[in-house]
Formats: C-alpha cells, sequence, structure tokens
C-alpha cells in the first residue's frame, strides 16, 4: 500500500494534468480558480489530509513540505505558477524531481 504522501501526491498531479482546474496567480484560490497549490489544497481536502478548518485558513505550509520535501521547492511551484507556467507545466517538473531538495 502507498503511504499517504506518495499517494496525494499522485492525486495532485494527476488534478495538475487533469484539466479540471481554471488557474490563477498570486493567490491560492479565488472563486472556481486555483493555483498549483491550491489544488494540492483541494486535493489534500477532498482526501482527508487536511480538515475543513485547515482549508478554510488556507493552513497548507506543513502540507506542501510534507509533499514537496524542500522549502525552496514549494517556492518555486508558486513562482513558476505565478509567472504563467500552465499546470500540466508544472507537473511534469514535479515528476522530473526538479522540485525536490537535493
Amino acid at each position: 500500500m502507498q503511504d499517504k504522501v506518495t499517494l496525494l501526491r499522485g492525486k495532485w498531479l494527476e488534478a495538475l494534468e487533469s484539466g479540471e482546474y481554471q488557474q490563477c496567480v498570486g493567490i491560492y484560490r479565488k472563486g472556481e480558480e486555483r493555483c498549483a497549490l491550491g489544488v494540492l489544497l483541494d486535493v489534500a481536502k477532498k482526501y482527508g489530509f487536511v480538515t475543513q478548518q485547515q482549508y478554510d485558513k488556507v493552513d497548507s505550509s506543513e502540507l506542501e513540505f510534507e509533499i514537496i520535501g524542500d522549502v525552496k521547492g514549494i517556492y518555486l511551484v508558486g513562482q513558476h505558477n505565478d509567472r504563467g507556467m500552465k499546470f500540466t507545466e508544472i507537473a511534469a517538473n514535479l515528476r522530473a524531481g526538479e522540485y525536490d531538495a537535493g
């Protein structure tokens, strides 16, 4: 059985690649739009990794660190999103390990 981090990371990548989410910049969520880290938070809520209270407060820093594993990587995901990189490109970078600690 997959550990929760591997499972959640996989679900996040699927969500980024699904075309289901409209992308926004500079904020986790705006109406129906999400940034890449906002998608992570939505997926985490959907699968029970964060509480409604954490979701409402956008309290995902521990979760982001657990999934991405590196503060610099978290920053880069947000930066790439806010500079207009598409979700599919961010997902490809995640799959390639570009945001991992190293």
